[in-house]
């Protein structure tokens, strides 16, 4: 499974015909998966890096922010029901 080791980004702004601009922001992923790779003993496991990146408006951003900051609350949320039941089994 890919994971993500690091982020980064840029903001920007984009000029338009008509003299205004339009607020921009280059976002990349730094992610890492395994890679399986034959030696003298087998194989071995290395993990290779690569980048994503997109760019997108303000709009899309704050959109993706919340969506991130959802997902955030419910992995949270999980781990914390099952910390209870545990604690509540151990009573």
């Amino acid at each position: 499974m890919v994971e993500l080791t690091g982020d980064s980004g840029n903001v920007y702004l984009l000029p338009k015909d008509d003299g205004t601009v339009i607020a921009c922001a280059e976002v990349v992923l730094i992610v890492s998966e395994p890679q399986y790779r034959a030696n003298v003993d087998g194989f071995a496991k290395v993990r290779e890096l690569n980048a994503l990146r997109f760019t997108t408006g303000a709009k899309q951003l704050r959109e993706l922010a919340k969506h991130l900051t959802e997902w955030a609350d419910i992995a949270d949320d999980m781990a914390e029901r099952v910390l209870l039941r545990e604690a509540d089994s151990e009573a």
